[in-house]
């Protein structure tokens, strides 16, 4: 979901930039900040896509593109380790010089006229993408998505608490989550 579009399409500069960006989290020793706020910023990844693509279209290449939109990742995390909603954080992004191109959108929904009796592969690929995230399995430690091939097994009281392995006493987690950022 970082480097999708809600089309299903692949996005090479959403891809360079969530490397550049989890580089820079692991260099300011912020990964556990953005742990904190993991949740917060897919739904922010989900819902504000239109403001990656803004950043992409202004600077026409992902080479030029994907270290803004790696700052404007680092600087909505900030914001929301600040407390600040999702609308505060990107009209505190907004209004910064940085990012004083970008621009909220209305998404308009299609008028009853411009409906079509069949889905186009976009629709159909939005529809999956929608219903996937909605039942995708979250982390019990920070409530952020979970890849199906990135999962570790928890145990809810610790072990050294005196926890067993037991289906009540099992959580799905990420593996970080799980090993680093718990401890």
């Amino acid at each position: 979901m970082y480097f999708y579009s809600q089309e299903g399409r692949h996005k090479p500069a959403s891809f360079f930039a969530i490397i550049d960006f989890v580089m820079e989290l692991d260099k300011r020793k912020k990964v556990d900040q953005f742990i904190n706020v993991r949740d917060k910023f897919e739904g922010f990844i989900l819902e504000y896509d239109y403001l990656i693509q803004q950043t992409h279209r202004k600077y026409r290449s992902t080479q030029k593109s994907y270290p803004h939109i790696s700052k404007l990742f680092l600087k909505i995390v900030d914001s929301f380790n600040a407390n600040q909603t999702v609308e505060e954080s990107i009209k505190n992004a907004l209004t910064s010089r940085d990012f004083s191109y970008l621009a909220l959108q209305n998404i308009a929904q299609p008028s009853d006229e411009f409906i079509a009796k069949d889905f186009n592969t976009n629709l159909k690929s939005a529809i999956y993408i929608r219903e996937a995230l909605q039942n995708a399995p979250r982390c019990k430690i920070c409530n952020g998505l979970i890849h199906r091939n990135s999962i570790s097994i928890d145990h809810v009281q610790r072990r050294q608490d005196g926890g067993l392995a037991t289906l009540e006493n099992g959580q799905l987690t990420h593996p970080y989550c799980n090993t680093g950022y718990k401890n």
